[in-house]
Formats: structure tokens, sequence, C-alpha cells
């Protein structure tokens, strides 16, 4: 594990396995309260290369050059709040801010 409390920045070069491991290597920056932090996916082009089968058919489902977790590609791909794309997988309700 990494303990350094004052970690301002985390670049992830190439996509992990999984949103879990990404959200895990993204939580270690900004661990003092008072750091304004942030994480850095670098994602690779193949992940939104699509492939075409090669004998296509209606029913055929996309496919990528680089497969990705679900998760992770919907939390890659989202144009909406990825808070909750995360608090979904990780089955956290949803986030109001009342």
């Amino acid at each position: 594990g990494c303990d350094i409390p004052h970690i301002e920045q985390v670049v992830q070069f190439m996509v992990p396995a999984s949103l879990s491991i990404w959200m895990q290597r993204a939580g270690r920056a900004g661990r003092r309260f008072l750091i304004a932090a942030r994480a850095i996916l670098l994602v690779q082009p193949s992940v939104f290369k699509e492939v075409k089968p090669k004998d296509p058919t209606p029913n055929d489902n996309i496919t990528f050059q680089k497969s990705v977790e679900t998760a992770l590609r919907t939390w890659i791909e989202t144009e909406d709040c990825r808070r909750d794309v995360a608090d979904e997988y990780f089955d956290n309700g949803t986030y109001s801010p009342n």
C-alpha cells in the first residue's frame, strides 16, 4: 500500500483491469483534507476502437480492440456524473446534495 498523505496528483497510464482498481489508485491522491488533488486516467485509443465482425449480423454487440470491464467503460464514457457511476458500482446508493 501507499500511505503517503501529501500526494497531490495520481496519473494512471493505460486502463487498469477494473473500476475498483482505478478507484483504489485514484484514492491515493488527496488524503490530506487541505490538499486539492486530482487523479488522471490516460486511456489508450484501443479502448475506443471498434472491431467489425467478419460476418456481421444485426444482433452483433459492439466489440472493441481493448477489452475493458463494463463498469470501467461506463465510468470512462459517461457524460453524466462519474460519482453516480461509481456509487452504483459499489452499491453506495445515490448522492443527493440537499
